[in-house]
């Protein structure tokens, strides 16, 4: 027994020489099992490859960090961790000004 994935043979022809050829040909379901004594050349077809088309990416464009700054921005968690983080940095700087000590005085 064998296992067709594809429900009929795919060429590279015009519409109507394919449309021809499905009504003498027989389509199967797709995932049927069909008896390897069932399958006849006539099934398959040799497909031309074509390395340009081989090649092209067929996905929409993607951007990485734009995805990474919209996971980042809509959640509220990190916008506060970021705003922490930010007012601990700052204070690191500012705080000093303020405490009386001086790097000179040190020792």
């Amino acid at each position: 027994m064998l296992i067709l994935e594809s429900s009929f043979p795919r060429r590279e022809t015009s519409n109507i020489t394919v449309q021809e050829e499905l009504k003498q040909a027989e389509v199967y379901e797709v995932n049927t099992v069909v008896s390897v004594d069932n399958i006849t050349e006539n099934d398959f077809a040799v497909v031309s490859l074509d390395n340009k088309e081989n090649e092209k990416i067929d996905t929409p464009k993607y951007s990485y960090w734009g995805s990474v700054a919209k996971k980042f921005l809509f959640s509220k968690i990190t916008i506060f961790m970021l705003a922490l983080m930010t007012f601990i940095l700052l204070m690191s700087f500012i705080q000093p000004l303020f405490s009386g000590y001086s790097l000179s005085s040190v020792g």
